[in-house]
């Protein structure tokens, strides 16, 4: 006879708090091998712990609830029968998990590559405009001081000639 566990003793096993593990019992109650009912009802392990362990993960890797109903179901046999011998199915759909998995990972590394080149290029863009302003800026910096010397030799070269300080001509 197989061992019989509550959520609570599986949610300390696995660290996943009950309150989710029992939004996911109420989701997939069809494919969680248990006996009893309502306030006494135990899951069998390891089966319950496995297939709790399976939801984990494809929640993790952003399986919606429906793809995850679909792949149970193809392990629904196994955990009806909590049958080692005829783990397979369930083996196979876990392979079936894996592969999806690393295609969709797969997947978003080539997306991480793409926004990385992007970024990059930005960056580039960025720091050519950068250097475009900051020589623009020496330009204006230099005009400005052109400017000023030149004013300044006006001013000298005005000095010298004697203004007279009143209005009046002479005769």
């Amino acid at each position: 006879m197989k061992k019989s566990v509550t959520i609570k003793e599986i949610s300390d096993q696995l660290h996943i708090p009950r309150t989710t593990l029992n939004e996911w019992k109420q989701q997939y109650s069809d494919f969680l091998p248990s006996t009893g009912e309502g306030r006494s009802k135990r899951f069998i392990d390891p089966d319950a712990i496995e297939v709790f362990q399976t939801i984990a993960k494809l929640k993790q890797s952003d399986h919606s609830t429906e793809q995850i109903s679909r792949l149970l179901q193809s392990t629904a046999p196994m955990m009806h029968q909590a049958d080692h011998q005829e783990a397979a199915p369930f083996l196979n759909a876990l392979d079936r998990i894996a592969a999806e998995m690393k295609k969709t990972n797969e997947l978003k590394e080539k997306e991480l590559q793409i926004r990385t080149q992007e970024m990059e290029l930005q960056r580039q863009f960025i720091n050519q405009v950068v250097d475009r302003l900051e020589r623009r800026n020496d330009d204006v910096d230099q005009a400005i001081h052109v400017l000023k010397e030149a004013q300044a030799q006006a001013a000298a070269s005005s000095l010298g000639k004697a203004k007279r300080w009143w209005p009046f001509k002479k005769k």
